[in-house]
């Protein structure tokens, strides 16, 4: 990960709501679909998808070819890391899901707004009820 200068003033107040409103159930509850769609066990939950490339297994077994191949591989350099987040992204809109419903980029691999991250499982259940 990048290293950042701390945030101050309003932006570490908004650091601190986010962090005093993460849900560790939803954290499980998304986990648990993750893992029953992939067969893939999570380690630690936003180190194991940072990279991006588990999401992409995942999209790949809902629908076979949404993302290309090569993303499913781990990624361990930042830009290719955001990359494939933005590969795993794209396959959810063609998936059906809204632009509302996604995070970005940066939210999984810098961690800022974990509760959006694992919103997305629980939002792309709602679209096709996997």
């Amino acid at each position: 990960m990048t290293t950042r200068a701390n945030k101050s003033g309003i932006n570490a107040d908004m650091v601190k709501k986010r962090e005093a409103t993460y849900s560790h159930e939803d954290e499980g509850k998304a986990r648990g679909w993750l893992e029953a769609v992939s067969g893939e066990p999570i380690e630690g939950f936003f180190e194991t998808l940072k990279d991006g490339s588990y999401l992409c297994r995942v999209l790949n077994r809902l629908q076979p070819g949404l993302v290309p191949a090569k993303y499913e591989r781990p990624q361990s350099f930042p830009i290719r890391q955001i990359e494939t987040v933005g590969q795993y992204l794209d396959g959810c809109r063609k998936y059906g899901m809204e632009e509302k419903d996604l995070f970005v980029s940066v939210d999984l691999v810098e961690e800022q707004n974990k509760n959006m991250v694992h919103a997305v499982g629980y939002n792309t259940t709602l679209v096709h009820g996997v």
